[in-house]
């Protein structure tokens, strides 16, 4: 993987692709790398105001890639990812319902990019997905926040 930026494009062009995410009355943003990655300022929306929600943040992180030689021509290298799904609700029960449907669904996208039929287009994979969740209330609306962790694997050829 040449290029972070290409992994992270490539997850949310797969996210988009699915026709219940592409669907603006079920998701309103999609964005590659989070804005204010770098700035801790409101962590627990991940930068997506209310007006934004349900938002996606595709979070790449080049500082994790990893590689190895699977034989003396091909390296697999590996990039951690993280989709961080963002909706905020009047009432937390109702929110925790969407926002288990909201997950549920770019999750199964991603389930999905696990085999060679379905490579997330530039010949990469997904593996160990694992999510984890967070709630906090801002005035009067509950922030809810899940982060779906993962790697994408590929195998690349080593050219002398």
């Amino acid at each position: 993987m040449s290029d972070y930026s290409v992994v992270g494009n490539a997850v949310r062009n797969t996210l988009l692709a699915d026709s219940w995410i592409a669907d603006p009355a079920n998701v309103k943003t999609v964005e590659t790398y989070s804005r204010g990655y770098s700035l801790r300022e409101s962590e627990e929306s991940q930068y997506f105001g209310p007006e934004e929600a349900p938002a996606i943040a595709v979070i790449p992180n080049p500082a994790s890639r990893k590689g190895h030689a699977i034989s003396a021509s091909r390296l697999l290298e590996q990039v951690n990812v993280e989709v961080v799904a963002v909706t905020f609700h009047r009432e937390a029960q109702t929110g925790m319902a969407v926002q288990h449907q909201f997950v549920g669904n770019i999750e199964r996208v991603l389930e999905n990019q696990k085999t060679a039929g379905k490579d997330l287009g530039i010949g990469a994979f997904v593996d160990g997905l694992g999510t984890a969740d967070r709630t906090t209330k801002n005035g009067e609306l509950f922030c809810l926040v899940s982060t779906i962790r993962f790697q994408i694997e590929q195998v690349i050829s080593i050219h002398d």
